[in-house]
């Protein structure tokens, strides 16, 4: 084999992480011999199989069975079954002092921003992992002989599995390359990657893998099939939740406090899609599969090229949206044609604030694609984000009206509070909104992936904190949207909740 994928623990186990599965599926396309491997599904199979049962605590086993055989969830049901898995993993968890492991994060007793002092934890206490390479990894690694082994980092939680597996890999004699999006937003930001470097032998400094049969990274969507996998399609959710991009980086680019913005607009072929979906394997078909669409912002023109191939194959979808007017036209179009959910970034129902910032975003148009979307029996996700310079306490009144007047059109809420990223427009010019940086004492050796602030003298993101939970969630629709949120499995799930009103998954 040419290469070998893989993905590393920890991320939630409901599909396959995204830039893995496609860099797999675009060398399978260009007649690359590959395969892909995801660590983190098998690292939770593989702990939910051991996890001794205590007293006190149930057999994680109906709780599996439940989210793998059902094509669709009640939310009293999801979670059950959530608390049920936690709590096995709080029983792994306290065999190895001081870690913390959850569906979504692994969390070490220290050092998870510091690379170097990372590894050498790992290297001298035994950790989750520590039987996880030998038994699951190692007989893949005999069995393909890969020429060389590609680690997908994504997440930051990925990255003591990511430096453990890696260590591993290399010590049995196989080379290996490590990229993925985590160390693109490293490379990106103030520190660059030169944290990593420290700790995995070979990486990729912006994160783009440098594969000699690739001539032309921006084109790599072109063309792109349903990849091979090493191990079976074993994610918690019962029906195939498969990540697809119509486009690369956005194509409104303008808010001003975008890590990505300036990143080149590419939107792809419909028949790329096409060829995507008719190369799916029979058993995925035949499992009613549902494509999350990960794109930063569905673009609108790719979609209304895509919706009859969605609609004749019968598949369902859903993805992340900016409330615009070419978004509201589309909403019939779009529930027709299997729609299951809209994550909305609609941030606030300040048009001015909004205006500020380059959203683009108006507030009345937000609405209205809330209420129309609903009606059409498509969830909402609604992303809010407090916490911004120059934000008033009459901004934040006119978005407890938004959620008032959009009422149970809101099925779940995404409260966000504004984290400013290093490395962006709005951090470069902080003085033009009274922004004055704070010295958190961040030691070098440690990432930062944001600036922390302060606006004359106030910490916003404590002031915002205080909206969301003494003001907002007084708004019986905002409170019981909130409640309906999982804290698990949240973009995979939600899509496939039963909700009064919205159409059955």
């Amino acid at each position: 084999m040419e290469y070998l994928i893989l993905s590393p623990p920890v991320i939630t186990p409901g599909e396959p992480p995204a830039g893995a599965f496609l860099l797999a599926g675009g060398l399978k396309a260009r007649g690359i011999d590959s395969a892909f491997f995801d660590m983190s599904t098998t690292f939770f199979h593989r702990t939910f199989r051991n996890t001794l049962q205590h007293r006190g605590y149930p057999d994680p086993k109906p709780a599996i069975d439940y989210l793998i055989n059902n094509s669709s969830y009640t939310l009293q049901k999801h979670r059950t079954a959530l608390g049920i898995l936690n709590s096995a993993l709080k029983i792994f968890s306290s065999g190895f002092d001081g870690w913390k492991v959850s569906l979504m994060d692994i969390l070490p007793p220290d050092y998870s921003h510091q690379p170097v002092a990372l590894r050498n934890l790992l290297a001298t206490q035994e950790n989750p992992f520590s039987a996880l390479w030998e038994k699951e990894l190692l007989p893949v690694l005999q069995k393909y002989k890969p020429k060389k082994v590609l680690v997908s980092l994504s997440y930051l939680s990925q990255l003591p599995g990511g430096i453990d597996m890696v260590r591993f890999v290399e010590a049995n004699g196989f080379s290996t390359l490590t990229g993925g999006s985590l160390i693109t937003s490293l490379y990106h930001s103030g520190r660059k990657a030169k944290l990593l470097r420290e700790v995995f032998p070979s990486i990729s400094e912006d994160g783009v893998f440098d594969i000699p049969e690739v001539s032309d990274e921006t084109a790599f969507l072109d063309d792109i099939v349903f990849p091979d996998l090493i191990h079976e399609w074993n994610y918690l959710t019962g029906r195939p939740v498969i990540p697809y991009a119509l486009s690369t980086g956005c194509f409104w680019n303008k808010c001003l406090f975008c890590p990505d913005r300036g990143y080149d607009y590419k939107k792809y072929r419909k028949e790329t899609f096409e060829k995507f979906i008719d190369s799916q394997p029979s058993e995925i078909k035949d499992s009613s599969p549902v494509i999350h669409f990960i794109d930063s912002a569905m673009p609108i023109d790719s979609f209304r090229e895509v919706l009859p191939i969605l609609k004749k194959e019968n598949i369902r979808f859903y993805g992340f949206a900016r409330p615009d007017a070419h978004l509201l036209e589309l909403i019939s179009a779009l529930s027709s044609a299997g729609c299951l959910m809209l994550q909305l970034g609609v941030e606030s129902g300040s048009r001015q604030l909004l205006n500020v910032y380059r959203k683009g975003i108006n507030p009345d148009i937000s609405l209205q694609i809330l209420k129309k979307s609903a009606d059409a029996g498509i969830r909402n996700y609604v992303y809010l984000l407090a916490g911004l310079p120059g934000e008033t306490a009459d901004d934040l009144e006119k978005t407890k009206t938004l959620l008032k007047n959009a009422g149970d059109s809101v099925d779940y809420l995404n409260l966000s509070v504004f984290n400013l990223p290093c490395k962006c427009e709005m951090a470069e010019n902080m003085t033009n909104f009274d922004m004055i940086p704070a010295n958190t004492g961040v030691s070098e050796d440690t990432f930062q992936f944001y600036q922390p602030f302060t606006v004359n003298g106030s910490n916003l993101r404590k002031a915002a904190k205080e909206f969301y939970n003494n003001q907002l969630m007084l708004i019986p629709s905002a409170a019981n949207a909130s409640a309906n949120t999982p804290k698990w499995f949240r973009t995979t799930h939600m899509a496939l909740m039963e909700l009064p009103g919205r159409t059955k998954p």
